[in-house]
């Protein structure tokens, strides 16, 4: 019995989409970033869809964090 990642199949597409909360805060800054900067939009919004396919993407840099956050990443 073959064993497959459960995060991808092989051609690339997610089985499993995490579910991005995003705070009223997060909200307002990336609306202000994209008021003083449209060209990020897609950016943006192509970094976000990353995160939830794929949260330890090498892309994103995402790293375990050191002191009291220490077991998140």
């Amino acid at each position: 019995m073959p064993i497959y990642d459960t995060r991808t199949n092989h051609g690339g597409n997610s089985f499993v989409n995490f579910v991005l909360l995003r705070s009223s805060a997060f909200i307002r800054t990336a609306r202000k970033i994209v008021k003083k900067q449209p060209e990020l939009a897609k950016n943006i919004q192509e970094t976000l869809q990353l995160l939830c396919e794929d949260p330890f993407h090498p892309q994103l840099r995402t790293h375990k964090l050191k002191g009291d956050l220490k077991n998140s990443y």
